[in-house]
């Protein structure tokens, strides 16, 4: 088997501290944590802590894609692939995703 080497030229981050490069480098140097207490899921569960995205828009980034029925990690790991793929100034049209729609 032949192993092929990868090169990683861009960078996209989808986190509770910041959706993209520059808010993602100013939303760590905050002296905050995004770490917050949930609501139960479901009768009988327990509460518990965690982070969550409530600014993300998956619209605001892919306007004419409807996202209805792609689940909410995926369209979080679709924003992340297009910010890398920006920041390595490349277009995300070239890569094929209409077997989503």
């Amino acid at each position: 088997m032949m192993r092929r080497g990868v090169k990683i030229t861009g960078i996209g981050f989808v986190t509770p501290a910041g959706i993209g490069l520059t808010q993602f480098k100013t939303g760590i140097c905050e002296n905050k944590s995004r770490v917050v207490a949930l609501k139960p899921m479901g009768d009988g569960a327990e509460h518990f802590v965690g982070a969550t995205l409530p600014d993300f828009r998956f619209s605001e980034l892919f306007p004419t894609f409807s996202g209805k029925r792609v689940p909410r990690h995926t369209q979080m790991a679709m924003v992340a692939a297009k910010l890398a793929l920006d920041d390595a100034g490349m277009a995300f049209e070239a890569v094929s995703y209409t077997h989503l729609t």
